[in-house]
């Protein structure tokens, strides 16, 4: 037999206390935390979808009105001493629709016949013309109101018509001589932009006068004879300039630069390359030449040039507003392919860099020279240069000792 003392019986009802506690405090978390479930559940559900319902005139109880309705739209017969209302042809097409409203007092009909108003809405107008027709007295009829039909209505604006663009500005591509050599580079140039470049823009060649009057010379006719027989292929325009100084080749090149710069040669804005040289990517040379009409791009992508720029530009731009060079990234269109020796490897690979995103590389004589051996230089471009330079000249030399041009055309130009 067990003996309780009241040490145990205390022991027993502390923890029934805590026990029932303990759950009771369980159980009202648990009931608070299904309410926080439920609450959070019903936020975040979307509403309900609204029940759709139809208009009261076409609800069962309604098929009386509904009937009305459809009785006051059909056409009257005119035994019934009414007038049909006919609407011309051109008041029927497509893009129009036709409204109906009714007044909100309903007044009683003459007792002849019925007014029936037309008003037409036409956008930019304010005119408003009647048209009668007769109606029959309908008693029942939306409550005894009297339609109103409004005439057909566009529904977009009449358009006007756009004003013509200006024509675009005339462009053009100019190459100087200065030295019948240079006539291969100028017409490799003009062959690349034919092939490749937009067919708009013009091709004009700029050289001395001397070269027209001087018939001694082999080099001269040669120049002249090419020149004549590709003028049609490459659709070139040639201009002959008179130059005061035909010492060097230096001072024919500045003075032709400013008679291109001076003259009025019928175009609004001329890109002058220098030769000998290559072009890379004619797409962008006449994208900078196009950009150049308007005259935010001019003041952006070109500078104004002093009145004499600097001794061989390899490009300029010639427009009314003067002589330009580029800046910005324009200066990127051309890349100068001679290194110095002094430190050459460096300057090769500056070379290298620099021309990787240029349109045009201009070659500088002495060069051309010393890399004519050199075929793999620079991605080959000057065997690249040598062959392209070769095949509009056919080999033939502008060396006052060979006269190899006019045995040429005695076999045959293609």
């Amino acid at each position: 037999m067990v003996l309780l003392t009241s040490s145990s019986i205390s022991v027993v009802l502390s923890s029934g206390v805590v026990c029932m506690f303990t759950f009771l405090l369980f159980l009202s978390g648990y009931v608070v935390q299904q309410q926080t479930v439920r609450s959070l559940q019903a936020a975040l559900h979307a509403p309900p979808m609204p029940t759709p319902t139809l208009p009261v005139y076409f609800q069962k109880g309604h098929e009386s009105e509904r009937t009305e309705v459809a009785n006051a739209t059909e056409p009257v017969g005119k035994n019934a001493g009414e007038t049909e209302i006919e609407f011309p042809e051109e008041r029927r097409q497509s893009g129009f629709q036709t409204f109906i409203k009714s007044d909100p007092e309903p007044t009683a009909p003459p007792s002849s016949e019925a007014e029936m108003e037309v008003q037409p809405l036409v956008l930019g107008e304010a005119d408003t013309e009647t048209s009668p027709a007769a109606q029959p007295p309908t008693q029942s009829v939306l409550s005894d109101e009297r339609i109103k039909i409004v005439e057909q209505i566009p529904l977009t604006a009449p358009s006007t018509p756009e004003p013509a663009s200006e024509s675009s500005a005339r462009l053009a591509y100019a190459q100087l001589l200065s030295n019948p050599s240079q006539i291969c580079s100028a017409l490799l140039f003009f062959k690349q932009q034919m092939e490749h470049g937009d067919p708009d823009i013009s091709r004009i060649i700029l050289y001395p006068s001397l070269w027209d009057e001087d018939t001694s010379s082999d080099a001269y006719s040669n120049a002249i004879t090419l020149m004549q027989l590709v003028k049609d292929q490459y659709k070139i325009t040639y201009n002959s300039c008179t130059v005061e100084d035909s010492s060097g080749e230096r001072s024919i090149e500045k003075e032709l630069i400013a008679h291109l710069a001076t003259d009025n040669w019928g175009h609004d804005r001329i890109m002058y390359l220098r030769s000998p040289g290559l072009a890379l990517n004619i797409p962008a040379l006449d994208s900078a030449l196009q950009a150049s009409k308007r005259n935010s791009s001019l003041s952006r992508g070109w500078a104004s040039a002093s009145a004499e720029p600097s001794a061989d530009p390899p490009i300029l731009l010639i427009s009314d507003e003067g002589t330009h060079m580029p800046r910005g990234s324009n200066r990127r269109l051309i890349a100068k392919a001679f290194t110095s020796h002094t430190n050459h490897h460096e300057n090769e690979m500056d070379v290298e860099a620099a021309a990787r995103t240029a349109a045009y590389v201009h070659f500088d004589e002495g060069e051309l020279e010393h890399r004519r051996t050199e075929k793999e230089w620079y991605g080959g471009v000057f065997e690249k240069y040598e062959r392209g330079r070769a095949e509009v000249c056919r080999d033939i030399s502008f060396d006052d000792k060979r006269t190899e041009l006019r045995k040429t055309k005695k076999r045959g130009w293609r």
